[in-house]
Order: C-alpha cells, then structure tokens, then sequence
C-alpha cells in the first residue's frame, strides 16, 4: 500500500516538475502540460489514477477560460489526457467544445478543436456525438457545408445515431446545389432503415431533394434569359416556347407546378426550398 502511494506520489511531482510554460506566448493562469512518455514509464502500473488527476487539471483549466491563449491551453491538457487513455470520451468533447473562442480578430483554436474530434473519432469510432461536433465546427466556425455533410453523413452511420443527422447532411448538400451528394445520403440512410415511417420521411426527402434541383435549373434558365433579353420573361412557358427550356416538369413532390414569380423568382407548389441555415450564418 505504502509503495503504490510512493508511485502515485512520484508520478504527480513528475508532472508538476515537467510542467512549463509555452514559449512565445503570453503569460498564462495555468501551466502547460508536460510531456506523456514520462508519466507512461514512472506512472504505468498508476496510469489511470494519474489520467484522472491529470483531467482534474484540465477541469480546472476550463473553469477560468477567458481569452483565447487559454482555450488553447485546455486543448493542451485534454490532449495528454487523451494521449495516457485515449478511449476516453470526455476530453475530447469537453476540450472541442470549450476550446474555441471568439475575439475582435476572430474566430480561435478552431482548428485544433476540430483536430481534437477527429483524434477522438479515430479512437472511438461508435459514439456519434464526435462527428456531430465536428460538423458544428465546420458549418458555423469553417463555413464548410460539404465538409459538415461529410462528417454528418459518417456519423449517421454509426447504431444509434439520431435520424435527423443524415436528414441535416442532405439539406446542406441540396442547399448548397449538391443533389447528386444529396439523393446518395438519402438513399444510403433508406437502405439501412428498419423503420416504415423512417423509410416514408426519406422517401419524401427524395422528392424534395428532386424539386430542388428543379428549382435550381428553372431559375437559372430565368437568370440567362433576363440577361440575354434585358428583362424577365413573363412566365415558365415563354422560356419553353423561346428554347430557353427543354421541358416544364411538374413539381416532383406533390404533382403540381412551377411558376414564375413578378420578382423572377421561381417557385414549387409543395413550399420552399430545403433550408438548414441562412446565407448569412454560414458567413
């Protein structure tokens, strides 16, 4: 009893004294987190006590996050947390959330946050909630839309992951014109489902996703013809007759039609385009 207590002793001077502050960076509350390899060879018959003591500290570096030099510090400590036990989920959500930061100069530590749920990804493969944060981080932080329905799409695949996040995948894509990437996530998500209603809301998703590309390619036909004439033209079917279409399809959701508004915007008989943000958010 008395030389494990030694050990663990030994192994938390180890890491007050290996502890130093970062270079080039401004003065920090908290100090920076030793190097692992050292504490693997004192520590490793302790190594769990000493990751809890060490998450200890990375608790206590968040509590007093203020600027962003220390959201980067708590990344620190959360990664040799996640460097002695990387099967620990905690870290990696707790550090990708609270890490990013925003000041005058910006948006900070968004990288690393983002580097920190994908470390915890690679380790932890079947918990959904890393790919979800992630996709935060690259929706509002990085303003990457096919990046987000990427890792979303990941995400969804994995048992138990909530429906709505391959559903939020597939509106980003159609949003962002992708319909090909769009009906491929719907359809993927319909193949592997069980569940009757599930299967009806993709299918229907389908639909939509269909209508939207529609949309896109009626409203670019009004977008050639205003500028090719001067002007919009009076409606859908002077586009037809003037060759600037090939065809008017119905809306492919509810079997009704398009039609051409007096602003020149062109719209669906079943209701607007599928949304998961406005331009501006993703700015």
């Amino acid at each position: 009893m008395i030389k494990r207590l030694v050990i663990s002793l030994v192994a938390v001077g180890l890491i007050a004294l290996t502890t130093q502050p970062p270079q080039g960076v401004r003065f920090f509350l908290h100090p920076a987190p030793p190097n692992p390899e050292p504490i693997r060879l004192l520590g490793k018959s302790h190594l769990s006590l000493i990751t809890d003591l060490v998450w200890i500290r990375a608790i206590g570096v968040a509590v007093n996050l203020k600027v962003p030099a220390d959201g980067a510090m708590l990344l620190m400590w959360c990664g040799l947390v996640t460097d002695l036990d990387p099967k620990f989920i905690y870290p990696y959500i707790f550090g990708g959330l609270l890490a990013p930061m925003s000041s005058s100069l910006g948006n900070h530590n968004v990288a690393e946050s983002s580097a920190l749920f994908r470390r915890g990804m690679a380790n932890i493969p079947t918990d959904y909630r890393l790919p979800l944060y992630l996709s935060f981080n690259q929706l509002h932080l990085d303003h990457d839309v096919h990046g987000a329905a990427e890792t979303l799409r990941q995400g969804a695949r994995i048992r138990g992951a909530p429906a709505f996040m391959g559903q939020l995948a597939s509106r980003l894509l159609a949003q962002s014109d992708d319909f090909e990437g769009a009906q491929a996530i719907v359809g993927e998500l319909e193949e592997r489902s069980s569940d009757p209603e599930l299967r009806e809301v993709f299918a229907r998703r389908r639909l939509e996703i269909e209508r939207d590309r529609l949309l896109t390619t009626l409203q670019g036909a009004v977008d050639t013809y205003r500028a090719s004439r001067g002007q919009p033209p009076q409606s859908l079917m002077q586009l037809l007759s003037e060759g600037f279409l090939t065809e008017l399809p119905p809306d492919p959701v509810d079997g009704g039609a398009f039609e051409l508004g007096p602003d020149g915007a062109v719209t669906a008989s079943s209701g607007a385009r599928l949304k998961a943000f406005s331009q501006d958010e993703v700015r």
